[in-house]
């Protein structure tokens, strides 16, 4: 995709702005980022705020731009830590359900047991029915609730438990395809 005239100058617009506002307030937005948050994560919100401010920039009427940033940062923040919760609870649950594989704090152990995830994910995704496949990976792997999931897939909440429960069988029967063979 080939970016016109228009399109490239209004890009430069945005970064130019957003590299004022960052002169301007970006300490201010790193500590922010810092109060709540570890180094390393504080660090890779403050540049994807950064570039959040590129794509949508600010309006010319906002009338306080510090408060409207801290709100901003705020958010982006509540939004890490729910997504780093669900993400913690979904390994929590799979550990529970599936007690092989043991959750570690070492990195080799989150990767590998990161990578068995998305295995599993991938091969609910392309062997189970469409339908089944869709609830069961917005149960577990977005974490969403029944009623939540039924509005997303336009049906009865009834009926998300019923491709629920049929997941819960198929994932028994693929048991081994899914997870591994751990008796042998």
């Amino acid at each position: 995709m080939c970016l016109n005239e228009v399109q490239i100058n209004e890009v430069e617009r945005n970064v130019r702005r957003a590299s004022e506002i960052f002169s301007e307030h970006g300490i201010f937005l790193l500590q922010v980022f810092r109060r709540e948050l570890d180094e390393h994560n504080a660090d890779d919100l403050w540049q994807q705020f950064y570039v959040s401010l590129v794509n949508n920039p600010l309006s010319d009427d906002v009338n306080n731009i510090r408060g409207y940033l801290y709100r901003a940062a705020r958010n982006d923040i509540l939004d890490f830590k729910q997504k780093s919760k669900l993400h913690r609870e979904m390994i929590d649950r799979f550990s529970k359900d599936h007690r092989t594989i043991k959750v570690l704090n070492d990195p080799v152990s989150i990767l590998t047991v990161r990578e068995s995830l998305m295995t599993a994910f991938s091969l609910i995704k392309t062997r189970f029915p469409p339908s089944i496949s869709q609830a069961v990976l917005y149960k577990r792997r977005d974490g969403i609730e029944n009623s939540k999931i039924a509005e997303k897939m336009g049906i009865k909440k009834q009926t998300v438990e019923t491709y629920l429960s049929i997941g819960t069988t198929m994932i028994k029967e693929f048991k081994d395809e899914i997870f591994g063979d751990n008796d042998g």
